[in-house]
């Protein structure tokens, strides 16, 4: 959570790290003694998650009140549209039942309708709580406004489903990654699921059309950067899908270690947001949940030398390569 506040301990008694590796990754909320709900993408391509109840600092094993219980039994929503983010949703499946009789683990109980255009509602989770931070030992909340659903969907360029609940993050409140899953709360009930935003937590703007996640490498010393989206001969200027922005708004990683290559990231904010042509053409990258494995094939995707010692641009159109994972 950006800009929020750590919540009360066991004053959500409801919200569930999950994790995999002992490593938190979403967040999800109890239906019941049997179910947890959480986002699909949280579940997309997992074997088994370990589900931790009752937890106020989800990184300290040794809190009494934390239950952890290990599921192989996931399903993601038959609907879920990875590219376009819609039908967000999945369940875990326990393989023993939560004890709900205590006052630290409870079922959610969920909304019968929707807040409207403004009201407040409450975020819950462990996610970061800055860009390239880590995820919040401690559980946070951030209280924000409803978005009204058609300035919503003009900001994302059109592609939400009449089910997705916006909230407004200006100002710079709001969820990040690690909050995926968790519940979004109006008048103790639960009327959403931290589903996706943009791609820099914290700017208060459709960051899709506005922000650009680079290597830090890329603008370490750099002061001023030209942005090409929508190419796909980078080197011909009269391509009619391009859209060309200069920046001189850009951010290294603070940890970033140009010695040992640790931290390799940054964003490069645009001034000016990108058309919904181009946002038609180059739809905001889809976080995973987890690492591939070793041996896993994965694709990179560039415009860099097709050779050594061969020319830096020589290649104008992107190449791809589906290498194994080490």
């Amino acid at each position: 959570m950006v800009l929020g506040t750590e919540a009360k301990p066991h004053s959500w008694p409801y919200i569930v790290s999950l994790n995999v590796d002992d490593n938190h990754i979403c967040a999800g909320s109890i239906l019941n003694e049997e179910w947890i709900l959480t986002a699909a993408h949280c579940l997309d391509g997992a074997v088994s998650v370990e589900v931790t109840a009752g937890a106020h600092n989800q990184a300290d094993f040794t809190e009494s009140t934390q239950v952890r219980i290990t599921s192989t039994d996931l399903t993601v929503n038959r609907d879920y549209d990875d590219v376009n983010i819609i039908s967000d949703t999945g369940l875990i499946r326990l393989p023993e039942k939560l004890d709900l009789s205590g006052p630290n683990i409870k079922a959610v109980v969920m909304a019968s309708a929707d807040p409207l255009a403004n009201e407040i509602v409450t975020s819950v989770g462990w996610g970061l709580t800055e860009d390239f931070g880590t995820v919040s030992a401690t559980l946070n909340q951030v209280d924000v406004p409803v978005l009204d659903y058609d300035e919503c969907l003009a900001a994302w360029d059109n592609i939400l489903d009449p089910k997705q609940l916006c909230i407004n993050a200006e100002g710079g409140k709001g969820t990040c990654g690690g909050d995926s899953g968790g519940p979004t709360m109006f008048n103790n009930q639960q009327v959403g699921i931290t589903s996706f935003g943009g791609s820099s937590c914290g700017s208060g703007e459709p960051a899709d059309e506005e922000w650009i996640l680079t290597a830090a490498h890329c603008l370490d010393g750099a002061v001023s950067v030209e942005v090409t989206a929508g190419a796909h001969n980078q080197a011909d200027v009269t391509e009619s899908t391009q859209v060309r922005i200069t920046s001189t708004n850009l951010t290294v990683n603070r940890d970033y270690d140009d010695v040992n290559i640790i931290s390799d990231t940054g964003l490069i904010r645009l001034p000016e947001k990108l058309t919904s042509v181009v946002c038609l053409i180059s739809r905001l990258l889809s976080w995973a949940s987890a690492d591939p494995l070793a041996n896993e094939i994965v694709t990179s995707v560039g415009w860099g030398l097709t050779e050594d010692f061969g020319h830096c641009f020589t290649h104008s159109k992107p190449s791809r390569c589906s290498c194994p994972g080490l």
